[in-house]
């Protein structure tokens, strides 16, 4: 083991909006912060959101805790609000009320306010309901609560915004864009990439002059100084086991967080009770991993069963087998995926429900890329064993081969047959009962061309049936 002195608590600590021992990266934006923060402290208004949106993992809920952070250093109010105060409008009401009130007095307005007292919550929702019935675009009772809140400036957080439902967005984004006109406050607002469409759902004026930072990997720099420089100046890296790390952990904030935390135990842990230098070999990174894979597998099979509960596997895993492992998706491929979807929901929702996910988004202009690395590779492995243990449970392997080839070799634009068709390939009497069951799985589609089918997952398909063979499922 290391020498005593380098016997502190490991500084990596991987999880949901937990601060980094180094917030690597993000200098544009933590100045432009800072210079926000110091007019605020000027007591200067800009109503201007800035609004931090990216895949889950890549750092916003920790920009929101580092902005924390630097307007305490300024001694300015700092608010924080999630998805539990902004349920409805009368609770975010009442969270900004309770801030600005003596405890004393918010012990009697909670009492009271199950009696009715119309300063209480019941006298809340009135008057939100008042504001209702007269299409009012903004709240008057969270106007006065912003006002108070924001007397010597105020520094507003929101995370997950993505949850905000749309009624409550309506009101308090506009109504703090009309008190940030003549008060110092600045917002800050995090969410998955599917927020602009939350956004356009709420109606809500501001988001189109808010700021929007894309927030997803870091640069191959950021990254080797998120990693390393945590680390005692006694421990450096051998070039190669540092290349190596890198390389899986793909510039994906999280996964550096994951292996810092594996390294830095294996080095501490380290049999060199003298040794007054380490220097990170192969041999440790191979302990390391052994450290990470529980993990990442966990967040793999987590966003997995997120994909099957909307509705989203067979289309992404398509893509996946369409792109193959090294390939990245494009502004295409995300219309491909909403079009399959839009067999079974409407295309906003398609677009909401595959953004939040942040499997694919675009993070820059004209670019995109898979929101969590290698997650893909995943997908395109599990997709084809649950798929194929599914297929075995119903008995339609076979049915499913033979309808294969009645398709052909898969092909980029839309492969249809006439049910007529299938239906003669397929045995009977249950050749029927085999096409319905192919269709609730969202492998086989309605064409728009009456008595048609489309093949929706052809790549899919093919990776399933080799599989099937392999395993002697069916014949080659």
């Amino acid at each position: 083991m290391l020498s005593s002195k380098k016997q502190k608590s490991n500084p990596f600590q991987p999880g949901y909006g937990v601060m980094p021992p180094l917030l690597a990266g993000r200098n544009r934006l933590k100045q432009n912060f800072r210079d926000r923060l110091a007019s605020i402290r000027n007591h200067e208004c800009n109503p201007t959101a800035i609004v931090l949106m990216g895949p889950r993992g890549c750092g916003k809920t920790a920009l929101l805790e580092w902005v924390s952070r630097e307007a305490k250093g300024h001694k300015l109010p700092v608010v924080k609000l999630t998805k539990e105060d902004f349920v409805s409008i009368t609770e975010l009401q009442q969270v900004l009320y309770n801030l600005d009130m003596p405890v004393d007095r918010l012990k009697k307005i909670s009492v009271q306010g199950r009696l009715g007292d119309p300063e209480g919550i019941a006298g809340i929702q009135a008057d939100y309901t008042q504001q209702s019935e007269r299409s009012r675009s903004v709240n008057q009772k969270l106007v006065e609560g912003l006002t108070r809140l924001s007397r010597k400036g105020l520094v507003l957080l929101v995370d997950e915004a993505h949850d905000m439902p749309p009624e409550v967005g309506k009101f308090f984004y506009d109504t703090t864009q009309y008190v940030g006109l003549n008060h110092p406050i600045m917002l800050v607002i995090a969410g998955t990439p599917d927020l602009k469409i939350v956004f356009a759902c709420s109606h809500a004026t501001f988001s189109e002059r808010a700021q929007i930072e894309r927030i997803g990997r870091l640069t191959k720099d950021e990254a080797r100084e998120a990693l390393t420089e945590p680390f005692s100046p006694d421990i450096s890296f051998f070039t190669e086991a540092l290349g190596t790390v890198l390389a899986e952990a793909q510039n994906y904030p999280y996964f550096i967080q994951l292996w810092g935390r594996a390294l830095w135990d294996v080095v501490t842990n380290s049999p060199t009770p003298n040794a007054p230098h380490h220097r990170v070999r192969v041999a440790d990174v191979e302990k390391a991993r052994t450290l990470t894979v529980q993990s990442r597998w966990e967040l793999y099979s987590n966003r997995v069963e997120e994909l099957r509960s909307k509705n989203l596997l067979i289309p992404i895993a398509e893509m996946a087998w369409r792109l193959g492992p090294e390939g990245q998706p494009t502004r295409s491929d995300f219309a491909m995926v909403i079009q399959h979807l839009e067999f079974v929901m409407d295309q906003t929702m398609a677009q909401q429900y595959l953004l939040h996910t942040g499997f694919i988004w675009e993070a820059a202009m004209g670019q995109w890329e898979y929101g969590i690395p290698s997650l893909a590779t995943h997908v395109r492995e599990e997709s084809v064993q649950l798929l194929l243990e599914a297929l075995q449970g119903q008995g339609s392997i076979h049915a499913l081969n033979t309808v294969t080839t009645c398709f052909g070799p898969p092909v980029d634009g839309p492969m249809e047959i006439s049910t007529d068709q299938l239906l003669e390939a397929l045995p009977q009497p249950e050749g029927e009962t085999r096409l319905h069951q192919l269709q609730a799985m969202n492998l086989l589609v309605p064409s728009q061309r009456a008595d048609y089918i489309r093949l929706m997952a052809p790549h899919l398909v093919e990776a399933i049936l080799a599989e099937a063979k392999v395993m002697n499922l069916v014949s080659n």
